[in-house]
């Protein structure tokens, strides 16, 4: 009877361990778009704060992105002097997003996480509406070909 307790009662903790380790693991991969919350905003669970590096600011965004890998119809690297960055076609969902987004966020700070890590958080100063986001730097070839092969089996569900 004991034993059968303790059986359980281990059972239970291996289990529960295993879901807080799972549940608490960073997804990996793919494109975030977040635009910056305008106004003085105090921190919620629908907030996050980002620390900008350049120039070093902090800023407060959704922690729901406004744009994903899944709206991306394309990717290509391009080359801008010493450094490799990306241009993005999204389909047609996402050009809606984009447009929408860049129309209403003039002035705001739209922050693009990479495979987890920020690679541009440009000020918003006009509308995007043909759809093309080019990011002029900070991704490396091997960030390009991981997004194209996550944007293609996206494509292929």
């Amino acid at each position: 009877m004991i034993f059968r307790l303790l059986a359980s009662i281990f059972t239970l903790i291996v289990i529960g361990i295993g879901v807080l380790w799972a549940g608490s693991s960073k997804p990996t991969g793919g494109l975030r778009i977040h635009l910056q919350i305008a106004g003085e905003v105090q921190a919620t669970s629908q907030s996050a704060t980002v620390v900008l590096e350049d120039p070093e600011e902090i800023i407060t965004v959704s922690t729901l992105p406004n744009l994903t890998e899944s709206h991306i119809e394309s990717v290509r690297p391009i080359q801008n002097g010493e450094s490799m960055g990306m241009v993005v076609t999204f389909n047609p969902l996402g050009k809606t997003l984009l447009n929408n987004l860049t129309l209403e966020g003039q002035g705001r700070i739209m922050v693009i996480y990479l495979h987890d890590r920020i690679i541009y958080s440009p000020i918003i100063d006009s509308t995007i509406g043909d759809g093309v986001l080019v990011i002029p730097s900070g991704v490396t070839p091997k960030d390009i070909e991981m997004l194209q092969t996550l944007v293609k089996k996206i494509k292929s569900r």
